[in-house]
């Protein structure tokens, strides 16, 4: 996942065709065996981070399906508003702390 991140690091603003096109490959990989989400994410923020305009259609694409390091992109490119976070929940069943029942009302 770094070593896609960085991608885009060292190639900021200055599309490299073929790295481009490989991670264009990794945002779109999404099939039955899929790319891992971290990675996906990455490609599309590299994407984003060299201003690849050729690969927009894929990152708008991601973006509306809701891949976050698309919409990052398209904000970053275009200045594209990002959605509001949405707030992150943990459900915790059969927690050793749960609170007791009471059955006096």
């Amino acid at each position: 996942i770094a070593a896609v991140w960085a991608l885009g690091m060292l190639h900021e603003d200055n599309p490299e065709t073929k790295i481009a096109a490989a991670l264009d490959g990794r945002v779109k990989d999404n099939g039955q065996f899929p790319e891992l989400e971290g990675v996906r994410n990455m490609a599309a923020v590299s994407l984003g981070r060299m201003k690849s305009v050729p690969h927009l259609e894929t990152l708008y694409k991601f973006a509306d399906e809701g891949l976050p390091g698309a919409q990052w992109a398209l904000h970053h490119m275009e200045g594209r508003e990002l959605p509001a976070p949405r707030p992150n929940r943990s459900v915790f069943d059969d927690w050793f702390l749960s609170p007791v029942q009471s059955d006096q009302n």
